[in-house]
């Protein structure tokens, strides 16, 4: 009887440990509320909007989070603060540490 309890044991412990390999490991989303950086603005109607805030004295190159395409790279000018994407089709954005 000890055998098959430790087969079994070996058997649900490979299975757990593929799962934890086997698992993405999931982008942060954006925050709620103005700030510097991304964030999220929430509304009534029409969908989220991820917006982005540089505040810097430069124009920076950003990384946009797309959901179901490649990343999105863009510009944002100094002091700029607008909409980079609807949050439905992007989750977050960063600084690329490059300026434009």
């Amino acid at each position: 009887m000890r055998p098959k309890v430790f087969r079994t044991f070996a058997v649900v412990c490979a299975a757990v440990a593929g799962v934890a390999v086997a698992a993405p490991v999931a982008q942060a989303e954006a925050p709620i509320g103005e700030r510097c950086g991304a964030y999220i603005v929430l509304q009534t109607s029409g969908g989220h909007m991820l917006k982005y805030k540089n505040c810097s004295d430069y124009a920076v190159r950003i990384e946009i989070d797309m959901r179901y395409e490649p990343n999105r790279f863009e510009c944002m000018r100094p002091w700029e603060n607008r909409l980079v994407e609807w949050y439905q089709i992007a989750d977050n954005a960063w600084y690329t540490d490059t300026l434009c």
